[in-house]
Protein backbone atom coordinates (compact mmCIF):
# COMPACT_ATOMS: atom_id res chain seq x y z
CA UNK A 1 0.00 0.00 0.00
CA UNK A 2 0.83 3.52 -0.44
CA UNK A 3 2.38 5.85 2.26
CA UNK A 4 -0.37 7.92 3.61
CA UNK A 5 -0.83 11.29 2.36
CA UNK A 6 1.33 13.63 4.87
CA UNK A 7 -0.47 15.60 7.23
CA UNK A 8 -2.24 19.18 6.47
CA UNK A 9 0.22 22.31 7.20
CA UNK A 10 0.39 23.48 10.57
CA UNK A 11 -0.87 26.59 11.34
CA UNK A 12 1.54 29.16 12.43
CA UNK A 13 0.23 30.26 15.63
CA UNK A 14 2.08 30.80 18.93
CA UNK A 15 1.81 28.35 21.06
CA UNK A 16 1.33 28.09 24.78
CA UNK A 17 3.29 26.37 26.93
CA UNK A 18 2.12 23.28 28.09
CA UNK A 19 1.51 23.31 32.31
CA UNK A 20 4.11 20.03 33.68
CA UNK A 21 3.82 18.61 37.02
CA UNK A 22 7.81 17.37 36.99
CA UNK A 23 9.86 19.33 38.95
CA UNK A 24 13.29 19.57 37.87
CA UNK A 25 16.38 20.07 40.52
CA UNK A 26 19.26 20.61 39.43
CA UNK A 27 19.62 17.55 36.99
CA UNK A 28 17.22 15.54 38.36
CA UNK A 29 13.47 15.55 37.48
CA UNK A 30 11.41 14.46 40.52
CA UNK A 31 7.79 12.42 39.11
CA UNK A 32 4.71 13.22 40.10
CA UNK A 33 3.77 10.08 42.96
CA UNK A 34 1.65 7.63 41.10
CA UNK A 35 -1.25 6.30 43.86
CA UNK A 36 -1.95 2.55 44.37
CA UNK A 37 -5.80 1.61 43.72
CA UNK A 38 -6.92 1.43 47.14
CA UNK A 39 -4.97 4.80 48.12
CA UNK A 40 -6.13 6.42 45.00
CA UNK A 41 -9.95 4.94 46.08
CA UNK A 42 -9.28 6.25 49.98
CA UNK A 43 -8.09 9.72 49.17
CA UNK A 44 -10.66 10.25 45.75
CA UNK A 45 -13.81 10.72 45.92
CA UNK A 46 -15.41 10.38 42.56
CA UNK A 47 -18.80 8.79 43.99
CA UNK A 48 -19.61 12.97 43.84
CA UNK A 49 -18.32 13.71 40.89
CA UNK A 50 -20.54 13.06 38.06
CA UNK A 51 -19.11 11.45 34.87
CA UNK A 52 -18.39 13.69 31.56
CA UNK A 53 -21.27 14.52 29.03
CA UNK A 54 -22.28 11.04 27.72
CA UNK A 55 -23.82 12.31 24.17
CA UNK A 56 -22.30 14.06 21.16
CA UNK A 57 -24.20 16.66 21.86
CA UNK A 58 -23.11 17.86 24.69
CA UNK A 59 -19.70 18.06 23.72
CA UNK A 60 -18.30 21.87 24.26
CA UNK A 61 -17.11 22.57 20.69
CA UNK A 62 -13.93 24.37 20.72
CA UNK A 63 -10.09 24.35 20.36
CA UNK A 64 -6.60 25.92 22.07
CA UNK A 65 -3.23 26.12 20.05
CA UNK A 66 -0.45 23.48 21.39
CA UNK A 67 2.92 23.43 20.96
CA UNK A 68 4.14 20.94 18.74
CA UNK A 69 6.67 18.58 19.42
CA UNK A 70 9.92 18.02 17.44
CA UNK A 71 11.58 15.42 19.54
CA UNK A 72 10.54 12.06 21.47
CA UNK A 73 9.96 12.41 25.18
CA UNK A 74 12.37 11.00 27.50
CA UNK A 75 10.86 7.58 28.85
CA UNK A 76 10.63 7.93 32.38
CA UNK A 77 10.40 4.24 33.07
CA UNK A 78 6.98 4.27 34.08
CA UNK A 79 3.68 1.63 33.07
CA UNK A 80 0.02 1.37 34.22
CA UNK A 81 -2.41 -0.62 32.52
CA UNK A 82 -6.22 -0.66 32.69
CA UNK A 83 -7.56 -4.31 32.21
CA UNK A 84 -11.20 -4.48 32.54
CA UNK A 85 -13.38 -8.25 31.84
CA UNK A 86 -17.19 -8.44 31.67
CA UNK A 87 -18.94 -11.73 31.38
CA UNK A 88 -22.30 -10.78 32.96
CA UNK A 89 -22.43 -13.72 34.79
CA UNK A 90 -26.19 -15.38 35.09
CA UNK A 91 -27.74 -12.84 32.82
CA UNK A 92 -28.90 -13.66 29.07
CA UNK A 93 -26.27 -11.36 28.15
CA UNK A 94 -23.77 -13.86 29.63
CA UNK A 95 -20.26 -14.02 27.36
CA UNK A 96 -17.21 -16.31 28.12
CA UNK A 97 -14.18 -15.40 27.36
CA UNK A 98 -13.92 -11.53 28.35
CA UNK A 99 -12.13 -12.76 31.86
CA UNK A 100 -9.27 -14.63 29.70
CA UNK A 101 -8.86 -11.88 27.72
CA UNK A 102 -8.25 -9.47 30.90
CA UNK A 103 -5.52 -12.54 32.48
CA UNK A 104 -3.69 -12.82 28.53
CA UNK A 105 -3.63 -9.40 28.17
CA UNK A 106 -2.12 -9.03 31.79
CA UNK A 107 0.66 -11.72 30.94
CA UNK A 108 1.98 -9.91 27.77
CA UNK A 109 2.08 -6.75 29.66
CA UNK A 110 4.21 -8.33 32.31
CA UNK A 111 6.40 -10.08 29.78
CA UNK A 112 6.85 -6.45 28.12
CA UNK A 113 7.89 -4.76 31.77
CA UNK A 114 4.45 -3.99 33.55
CA UNK A 115 4.76 -4.89 37.41
CA UNK A 116 1.72 -6.16 38.96
CA UNK A 117 1.52 -3.24 41.04
CA UNK A 118 0.33 -0.71 38.18
CA UNK A 119 -1.82 -3.54 36.77
CA UNK A 120 -5.53 -2.60 37.51
CA UNK A 121 -8.22 -5.19 36.88
CA UNK A 122 -11.70 -5.08 37.12
CA UNK A 123 -13.56 -8.28 36.48
CA UNK A 124 -17.03 -9.62 37.53
CA UNK A 125 -15.57 -12.84 39.16
CA UNK A 126 -13.99 -10.78 42.08
CA UNK A 127 -15.80 -10.89 45.43
CA UNK A 128 -13.82 -7.44 46.39
CA UNK A 129 -16.30 -4.99 45.73
CA UNK A 130 -13.86 -2.41 44.44
CA UNK A 131 -12.53 -4.55 41.89
CA UNK A 132 -15.73 -5.35 40.01
CA UNK A 133 -16.38 -3.24 36.61
CA UNK A 134 -18.96 -1.48 37.90
CA UNK A 135 -20.00 1.73 36.44
CA UNK A 136 -19.07 3.92 39.19
CA UNK A 137 -15.60 1.50 40.19
CA UNK A 138 -14.54 1.62 35.63
CA UNK A 139 -15.06 5.38 36.08
CA UNK A 140 -12.88 5.83 38.79
CA UNK A 141 -10.61 3.42 37.30
CA UNK A 142 -10.01 5.66 34.10
CA UNK A 143 -9.58 8.69 36.15
CA UNK A 144 -6.67 6.10 38.26
CA UNK A 145 -4.99 5.53 35.04
CA UNK A 146 -4.20 8.93 34.31
CA UNK A 147 -3.46 10.20 37.90
CA UNK A 148 0.01 11.56 37.94
CA UNK A 149 0.90 10.98 33.94
CA UNK A 150 3.19 13.21 32.65
CA UNK A 151 5.28 12.72 29.22
CA UNK A 152 7.33 9.49 29.14
CA UNK A 153 4.73 7.65 30.72
CA UNK A 154 3.21 4.53 29.57
CA UNK A 155 -0.48 3.30 29.42
CA UNK A 156 -2.42 0.29 28.66
CA UNK A 157 -6.43 -0.07 28.38
CA UNK A 158 -8.58 -2.92 27.54
CA UNK A 159 -11.87 -3.76 27.46
CA UNK A 160 -13.20 -6.94 26.81
CA UNK A 161 -17.01 -7.41 27.36
CA UNK A 162 -20.42 -5.75 25.49
CA UNK A 163 -20.28 -2.57 23.55
CA UNK A 164 -23.74 -1.05 22.63
CA UNK A 165 -25.21 2.04 20.84
CA UNK A 166 -26.73 4.99 23.25
CA UNK A 167 -29.76 7.46 21.92
CA UNK A 168 -28.19 10.55 22.65
CA UNK A 169 -31.75 12.48 23.52
CA UNK A 170 -30.53 15.75 22.54
CA UNK A 171 -28.83 15.52 19.10
CA UNK A 172 -30.70 16.94 16.36
CA UNK A 173 -32.66 13.69 14.71
CA UNK A 174 -33.58 15.25 11.63
CA UNK A 175 -31.56 13.41 9.12
CA UNK A 176 -31.54 9.89 11.54
CA UNK A 177 -31.04 8.43 15.24
CA UNK A 178 -28.27 9.86 16.66
CA UNK A 179 -26.19 7.39 18.53
CA UNK A 180 -22.65 6.89 20.87
CA UNK A 181 -20.97 3.82 20.99
CA UNK A 182 -20.74 2.85 24.48
CA UNK A 183 -19.50 0.31 26.67
CA UNK A 184 -21.57 -1.90 29.34
CA UNK A 185 -20.61 -2.61 33.11
CA UNK A 186 -21.58 -4.98 35.06
CA UNK A 187 -24.38 -2.87 36.45
CA UNK A 188 -25.70 -1.38 33.27
CA UNK A 189 -29.27 -2.24 33.51
CA UNK A 190 -29.46 -0.18 36.99
CA UNK A 191 -26.61 2.54 35.80
CA UNK A 192 -26.49 2.62 32.10
CA UNK A 193 -23.74 2.25 29.94
CA UNK A 194 -20.28 4.41 29.73
CA UNK A 195 -20.28 6.54 26.40
CA UNK A 196 -17.37 6.92 23.89
CA UNK A 197 -17.74 10.21 24.90
CA UNK A 198 -17.09 9.50 28.27
CA UNK A 199 -14.46 7.31 27.87
CA UNK A 200 -12.41 10.15 25.42
CA UNK A 201 -12.65 12.69 28.27
CA UNK A 202 -11.13 10.20 30.87
CA UNK A 203 -8.46 8.70 29.72
CA UNK A 204 -7.38 10.60 26.36
CA UNK A 205 -8.28 14.35 26.74
CA UNK A 206 -6.11 15.05 29.76
CA UNK A 207 -3.12 13.27 28.88
CA UNK A 208 -0.20 15.46 28.10
CA UNK A 209 2.52 15.33 24.90
CA UNK A 210 4.53 12.64 25.03
CA UNK A 211 2.55 9.94 27.11
CA UNK A 212 1.64 6.96 25.04
CA UNK A 213 -1.23 5.05 25.35
CA UNK A 214 -2.13 1.35 23.45
CA UNK A 215 -5.98 0.91 23.61
CA UNK A 216 -7.52 -2.91 22.67
CA UNK A 217 -11.59 -2.74 22.72
CA UNK A 218 -13.10 -6.34 22.10
CA UNK A 219 -17.02 -6.65 22.17
CA UNK A 220 -19.42 -8.89 20.39
CA UNK A 221 -21.04 -5.72 18.79
CA UNK A 222 -18.46 -3.56 17.28
CA UNK A 223 -17.35 -0.78 19.45
CA UNK A 224 -14.85 2.00 18.50
CA UNK A 225 -15.31 3.46 22.10
CA UNK A 226 -12.87 6.24 21.86
CA UNK A 227 -13.49 7.81 18.28
CA UNK A 228 -9.89 8.72 17.99
CA UNK A 229 -9.81 11.68 15.81
CA UNK A 230 -7.95 9.47 12.77
CA UNK A 231 -8.57 6.34 11.46
CA UNK A 232 -6.40 4.13 9.28
CA UNK A 233 -7.46 3.04 6.13
CA UNK A 234 -4.10 0.31 4.16
CA UNK A 235 -4.99 1.46 1.18
CA UNK A 236 -6.10 5.75 1.32
CA UNK A 237 -3.93 6.15 4.61
CA UNK A 238 -5.61 8.41 7.53
CA UNK A 239 -8.76 9.61 7.36
CA UNK A 240 -9.28 12.15 9.37
CA UNK A 241 -12.75 12.47 11.67
CA UNK A 242 -15.34 15.01 9.63
CA UNK A 243 -15.80 16.61 13.42
CA UNK A 244 -12.37 15.49 15.23
CA UNK A 245 -11.45 15.85 18.55
CA UNK A 246 -7.61 16.03 18.80
CA UNK A 247 -5.76 15.29 21.58
CA UNK A 248 -1.86 16.05 22.47
CA UNK A 249 -0.64 12.72 23.25
CA UNK A 250 -0.10 9.54 21.36
CA UNK A 251 -2.91 7.01 21.93
CA UNK A 252 -3.59 3.92 19.81
CA UNK A 253 -6.80 1.96 19.54
CA UNK A 254 -7.40 -1.72 18.22
CA UNK A 255 -10.88 -2.46 17.89
CA UNK A 256 -13.30 -3.75 15.14
CA UNK A 257 -14.65 -2.19 12.17
CA UNK A 258 -18.06 -0.73 12.82
CA UNK A 259 -19.75 -1.31 9.69
CA UNK A 260 -20.15 -5.34 10.12
CA UNK A 261 -23.44 -6.98 10.01
CA UNK A 262 -24.19 -9.65 12.37
CA UNK A 263 -26.58 -11.76 12.19
CA UNK A 264 -28.48 -13.38 15.41
CA UNK A 265 -26.78 -16.46 14.89
CA UNK A 266 -23.08 -15.48 14.80
CA UNK A 267 -23.73 -13.27 17.37
CA UNK A 268 -24.80 -16.04 19.88
CA UNK A 269 -21.56 -17.45 18.40
CA UNK A 270 -19.20 -15.00 19.39
CA UNK A 271 -20.77 -14.41 22.95
CA UNK A 272 -20.08 -18.36 23.43
CA UNK A 273 -16.01 -18.00 22.28
CA UNK A 274 -13.29 -18.20 25.13
CA UNK A 275 -11.64 -15.32 24.27
CA UNK A 276 -12.53 -12.30 22.24
CA UNK A 277 -11.57 -12.12 18.67
CA UNK A 278 -9.53 -9.27 18.69
CA UNK A 279 -7.64 -9.59 21.14
CA UNK A 280 -7.08 -13.14 20.12
CA UNK A 281 -5.91 -12.02 16.80
CA UNK A 282 -3.89 -9.24 18.18
CA UNK A 283 -2.36 -11.70 20.34
CA UNK A 284 -1.83 -14.35 17.40
CA UNK A 285 -0.83 -11.63 15.23
CA UNK A 286 2.20 -10.87 17.71
CA UNK A 287 3.17 -14.05 18.25
CA UNK A 288 3.06 -15.17 14.66
CA UNK A 289 5.40 -11.91 14.34
CA UNK A 290 7.51 -12.93 16.66
CA UNK A 291 8.74 -16.30 15.37
CA UNK A 292 9.58 -15.08 11.84
CA UNK A 293 12.37 -13.44 13.71
CA UNK A 294 12.33 -10.84 11.39
CA UNK A 295 12.49 -7.93 14.29
CA UNK A 296 9.40 -5.82 14.15
CA UNK A 297 6.27 -5.30 12.64
CA UNK A 298 5.17 -2.09 11.04
CA UNK A 299 1.79 -0.77 12.73
CA UNK A 300 0.18 -2.52 8.75
CA UNK A 301 1.57 -5.62 9.27
CA UNK A 302 0.40 -5.94 12.28
CA UNK A 303 -3.53 -4.92 11.60
CA UNK A 304 -2.62 -6.89 7.93
CA UNK A 305 -1.60 -10.27 10.27
CA UNK A 306 -4.71 -9.40 12.81
CA UNK A 307 -6.86 -9.46 9.64
CA UNK A 308 -5.48 -13.00 8.86
CA UNK A 309 -6.02 -14.32 12.24
CA UNK A 310 -9.93 -13.08 12.09
CA UNK A 311 -10.10 -14.97 8.67
CA UNK A 312 -8.94 -18.65 9.85
CA UNK A 313 -11.41 -17.85 12.63
CA UNK A 314 -13.56 -17.72 9.74
CA UNK A 315 -14.98 -13.98 11.43
CA UNK A 316 -15.89 -11.76 9.05
CA UNK A 317 -14.91 -8.75 11.40
CA UNK A 318 -12.16 -6.36 10.54
CA UNK A 319 -9.33 -4.96 12.66
CA UNK A 320 -9.78 -0.97 13.07
CA UNK A 321 -7.10 1.17 14.24
CA UNK A 322 -7.14 4.63 15.30
CA UNK A 323 -4.99 7.07 16.81
CA UNK A 324 -4.38 10.88 17.99
CA UNK A 325 -1.18 11.66 16.10
CA UNK A 326 -0.89 10.94 12.61
CA UNK A 327 2.30 8.32 11.66
CA UNK A 328 3.29 6.55 8.51
CA UNK A 329 2.04 2.86 9.40
CA UNK A 330 4.41 1.09 6.47
CA UNK A 331 7.32 2.36 8.16
CA UNK A 332 6.67 2.76 12.35
CA UNK A 333 6.85 -0.11 14.21
CA UNK A 334 4.59 -1.72 16.68
CA UNK A 335 5.95 -0.94 20.32
CA UNK A 336 4.11 -0.51 23.81
CA UNK A 337 6.47 2.54 25.14
CA UNK A 338 7.47 4.97 22.30
CA UNK A 339 5.26 7.79 21.69
CA UNK A 340 5.37 10.53 19.40
CA UNK A 341 5.49 13.93 20.10
CA UNK A 342 2.70 15.92 19.48
CA UNK A 343 1.75 16.94 16.04
CA UNK A 344 -1.58 18.63 16.38
CA UNK A 345 -1.19 22.55 16.42
CA UNK A 346 -4.81 22.68 17.97
CA UNK A 347 -6.56 20.22 20.53
CA UNK A 348 -10.26 20.17 21.47
CA UNK A 349 -13.47 19.95 19.24
CA UNK A 350 -13.44 21.98 15.95
CA UNK A 351 -16.93 21.35 15.44
CA UNK A 352 -20.38 20.22 16.65
CA UNK A 353 -20.50 16.41 16.64
CA UNK A 354 -23.96 14.62 15.81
Amino acid sequence: PQPPPPPPPQMQLQPQQPQSDVVKTGQKCILPEWLTWPRFLAEHDDAKRPPPPAGSSSLVVGTERAELGDCAPEPTGRKRALLIGVNYFGTPAELSGSLVDVEKIRSLLQRVGFNNEWILALTDDQEDACHRPTHRNMISAMRWLTQGVVAGDVLFFLFSGHGAHQHDPDADHSQGDAVDDALCPVDVQQEGQITDNQVYDLVVRSLPSGVRLTVLVDSCVPCGCLELPFVCDPQRGWIEDPSPLHAACDAICLSAAPDEEISAEELHALRGRTSGPITTAFLEALKEIAARRCGPATYLELVAQAQEQLQRSGLKRRPLLSATQVFDPTKRHFRFFDALPNGNAEIGLRSQRR
